[in-house]
This record gives C-alpha cells, structure tokens and sequence, in this order.
C-alpha cells in the first residue's frame, strides 16, 4: 500500500505543476472547480494585497456544474446561497460568493478589474474564451498571467492557455497556481487518508480523486489519442516524465484489480474503479449471440444463420459462408470454386439450422405461381376474417345461452308441477295465473237492468 501512496503522490504532483505562490501579475485567472479552497485562498489574498490588474472568473455550464452546486451546498459556510445559485453558470457562482461573503469594493480599491466569462464549457474553451475577455477589456497580450484551477486539471489547463496565445509575438508568461497540491497518507490503522491542509471545503472522494489524476495522464500525451498536436490539438506539447509514466502503469494496475479506495464504500469487484477504467480507453463490445456453454459449438448465432427464404453471401471475396461461432467456414454450393462463376442461388443450397424454424412470416411468394400466390392470399384472407369475426360471434353465442337459461327457468317456475304450496313460488304462480285468465278471459256478463215496477 505504501508503494501506491507514493505512486499517487507523484503523478499528483506532476499534474498539479506547482510553480509559485501567489504573486503580482497582469492578470489572474481562476476556472471554477467543486475544490472551493482555490477560491477561498484568492479572495481573502486579494482583499489585503494588490497582485493584478484584471480578475478573470472563469465557467459556463458543463458536465461537473453539478459538482460545484453539491461543494457550495455542503460548505459549512458557503451553503447559504446553495439554493440561489442553482443554473448559473460557474462564473457567476464564484461571483456570487465574492460579492456575498468577500469585500469586493477593497480588490476593487486596489486596482483590479473584476471580469466574468461564462460560456466556456471544457478546458480549451476555458483559455480561449478568456483570451477574448481580456482582449476586449483591453489587455492584450499581458506579460505574465496567473492560472488557478483544480489542481487535478492544473497541467492541462495551463497548456490550453499556453496554446491559445500561441500566436502573439511577444511571449506570454503562464504560470500554475493551484494553491495546493493533494497528497495522500496512511493513518495509524493502516487506511489511506489526504494528508491534512487548512480548508474549511471539502476535497474529492478518493474514488473521485483516483479517477481525476488517472484520467489526465492519457489526454496529455502527446499521441494520436491524446489533447497534444500529434493527437486532437487542443493543447500544447507536455513532456510526461518516465517515472510518472511508470507509477501511472502501476495505479492502473491497482485499478483493474477492482479494490477501492474509498474506505467508506463497499467492496464491490465491479464498482467504482471498474468503471474509471473503463472510462479510460473505449471498450471493444463483443457481438451479440445467443450461445450458451451447454450447447454444442457448431451452433450458429442467430444472426449468421441462413435465411431458408433468402440466401445470402456473408463474404462475397472468399466465396465462404460462416456456419458456426468457432468460424468455420463451407464453401457455397452455388459457387464453382474452380471457375469462380457464379449461378442463381435455389432452395436446395441453403443450410438448414436445427435452431431455426424454417417457417418465415410473411411468406415469400416470389417463387410461386400466380395460381398459388392467389390460393395461399385467399388463404390468409380467411383467416384473418376468421380472427376478427370470431369475438362478434362469440358475443351472439352468449347471448343466445343466457336467453334459453332464462326460458328454461322461467318454463320450470310457472309450468313444473312442484309441491309449491306455502313457498314463494306459489303466490308468483297464483299471481301470474290470474293475470293470464284477465287478460285472455271474456268479461263478465252485465245484469240485466230492471225497472221498479217489475
């Protein structure tokens, strides 16, 4: 463990390229960064000494804006305007904190010009967007400038600054300040732990830290992969030493054996560091296929199975079909392999896999006659009307039954010759009886009328 703490502390130091305290220059940079003890140490240095002329608070909104809200959020005081700085751009939130908790009009008595650039979301654009602020505040071209930034990142952005004014003639003087530089130890019980400095911010995560330093060092060389001119060329030429190089191989090491860190996260093989890792160079994806250990190696995957409706060429240049995932490879039938001439592929050609059905839907109909082709169409035609007829005819069906149980039960309570007396049924039966003999019956006879006198 001692072997990468020292590992660690080297390749930090090296990004972090710690060249002199803070000192009078023609302007000061500082990009924001979720370290917010860089800021906290300018500040309070610019209130009591005058060291520039031009202050550059520099950030847009990109992909780590997020990590500055949760570092203002957790600051024990800083956290204040945790909910008022949400969705604004890095830039505004370190002026945000300067007008809030810092005197702004005493670095303001001193002389210096206090400038925002926002828009910058990576760290070329970060030097090159600067540039324009300065350029249109009227300080072209300064001497000396002062770079802070995330010590992480250090490097890396003072060669984006040394980049972007690689075309004034009279040189430009970048000099890194990243106020401190992390180094890490091991505590008395043997665990890994930041060596301690005088900040109230919290640092990074040591998962996040490790994923940091580990990242930088591939985007700096000077490769066809990395930021330099042989690569992308975003930044300048670096000169990366060979004993970071080598503690850089080992971290990585370390990395791919899934241990963390972090000893407050758990053990997981495939956690945090698996994943840095990854981040690290593109991973080669494997081709999908649906093979398991148990079944035999002569199964082809699903995708390279032939088509029993339509034959195709895998690879036309070779004349050979792939048939099975250990890449053996069959001639054609439907190639002569000595003239190389090729004739109409047919049914007979194909390769039958036992994993396929040999059933296609919907049915190639190409090949058949146009007595055929109308039969199997009358066919389907059927059957789909079959398909949605089915549900109406099932509803009649139904309610066909429910209207014969209703006969049936009403035939069995009025007609059945039941012992109904002193039941229900017998007052229904009475009542409905007489309701019959009412209806079908002939109406009494009138009694004749009769006079008095008779």
């Amino acid at each position: 463990m001692s072997n990468t703490v020292a590992d660690i502390n080297l390749v930090s130091e090296f990004l972090s390229d710690n060249q002199q305290d803070l000192s009078p220059v023609d302007c000061i940079v500082i990009c924001a960064s979720a370290v917010l003890h860089s800021a906290e140490v300018l500040f309070n240095t610019l209130q009591h000494q005058s060291l520039t002329k031009a202050l550059v608070l520099c950030g847009g909104i990109g992909h780590s804006t997020q990590l500055l809200y949760d570092a203002v959020k957790a600051h024990p005081i800083f956290s204040r305007i945790a909910d008022e700085i949400q969705d604004l751009p890095e830039a505004e939130v370190l002026e945000r904190i300067l007008d809030e908790f810092y005197d702004r009009s005493l670095i303001a008595k001193e002389g210096c010009r206090i400038l925002l650039e926002s828009k910058s979301t990576n760290c070329g654009q970060n030097a090159s967007f600067c540039r324009k602020v300065l350029d249109d505040a009227g300080f072209q071209a300064p001497k000396t400038c002062i770079v802070i930034q995330d010590p992480t990142m250090m490097l890396r952005t003072k060669a984006s600054f040394e980049k972007a004014y690689e075309d004034v003639q009279s040189p430009v003087s970048i000099v890194s300040c990243p106020i401190f530089v992390p180094r890490m130890q091991l505590s008395q019980d043997g665990a890994l732990e930041y060596c301690p400095i005088s900040t109230t911010s919290e640092l990074w995560s040591q998962d996040r830290f490790l994923e940091l330093i580990m990242g930088e060092i591939p985007r700096l060389r000077d490769d066809k992969d990395g930021y330099g001119p042989r690569g992308r060329g975003f930044i300048s030429h670096v000169d990366i030493p060979v004993d970071v190089e080598a503690a850089w191989s080992r971290l990585e090491v370390v990395k791919n054996t899934g241990v963390s860190l972090d000893q407050n996260s758990p053990h997981v093989p495939t956690s945090i560091n698996s994943r840095l890792v990854g981040a690290l160079r593109p991973l080669k994806r494997n081709r999908i296929s649906l093979q398991t250990p148990n079944q035999p190696h002569t199964m082809a995957p699903y995708y390279d199975t032939p088509n029993p409706h339509l034959p195709h060429l895998h690879n036309n240049t070779t004349n050979t079909l792939h048939i099975n995932r250990a890449n053996k490879r069959l001639p054609l039938p439907h190639v002569n392999n000595q003239t190389g001439k090729h004739r109409a592929p047919s049914f007979d050609d194909v390769y039958y896999s036992p994993y396929q059905p040999k059933r296609q839907w919907p049915p190639d109909m190409s090949k058949l006659s146009p007595k055929h082709q109308f039969r199997l169409e009358r066919k389907y035609r059927r059957r789909a009307a079959l398909k949605y007829a089915r549900p109406k005819f099932m509803k009649a069906v139904t309610l066909g039954q429910w209207v014969v149980i209703g006969f049936v039960v009403i035939y069995a309570v009025l007609f059945m010759e039941w012992q109904t007396e002193n039941t229900p049924f017998h007052g229904i039966r009475e009542s409905f009886f007489d309701g019959l003999k009412a209806i079908f019956s002939a109406p009494p006879a009138p009694e004749p009328k009769r006079d008095r006198k008779e």
